[in-house]
């Protein structure tokens, strides 16, 4: 009987709990639209760059950038953890752009006799340095699993590991 009453009192609370976590899905899918534009611009600016013959890094702006989202930050994370976040998103640009110059410098050596690079498969033709970051996301996803992967060994090794 009293278990009943502490169900039916949690249950209001259940629903706010799955109310709040709706509302983290959508953000989480605006996040992703906004994340994969800013790496879409950031491979457009690595193109420039490269046009340019300027380096992918560039210290001073990457500095401006996260002195700016710490500064301007309304929390409630606070500045450390919002400088962590966009260090890695800037990570993960650079990341993009290195996957670009890669995909340039391959493409010659790989593009048919007769210089057409219009042939070959699906898969080939989403990979092309002109292709979409639809294209650099497959190339990468497999080294991605496959680092996951062995973060979850490491970790489920570390928790099998005697303690001292």
């Amino acid at each position: 009987m009293a278990e009943e009453r502490d169900v039916k009192a949690a249950a209001p609370e259940a629903g706010a709990i799955e109310e709040w976590r709706r509302r983290i899905d959508m953000i989480d899918e605006q996040l992703m639209r906004l994340l994969n534009s800013r790496s879409a611009c950031a491979v457009e600016i690595g193109k420039v760059k490269r046009a340019l013959g300027l380096p992918v890094y560039s210290p001073e702006r990457e500095a401006w950038i996260l002195e700016r989202v710490m500064r301007e930050n309304p929390g409630p994370l606070d500045p450390t953890a919002v400088r962590r976040v966009f260090e890695r998103i800037i990570d993960e640009s650079r990341r993009l752009e290195r996957l670009a110059v890669e995909r340039e410098r391959q493409a010659p050596l790989e593009r048919p006799q007769g210089g057409s690079s219009t042939t070959g498969s699906p898969e080939d033709a989403a990979l092309r340095p002109d292709a979409d970051l639809d294209g650099l996301r497959r190339q990468d996803e497999s080294k991605e699993d496959e680092s996951r992967r062995l973060e979850r060994l490491a970790v489920d090794h570390e928790k099998d590991e005697p303690k001292e």
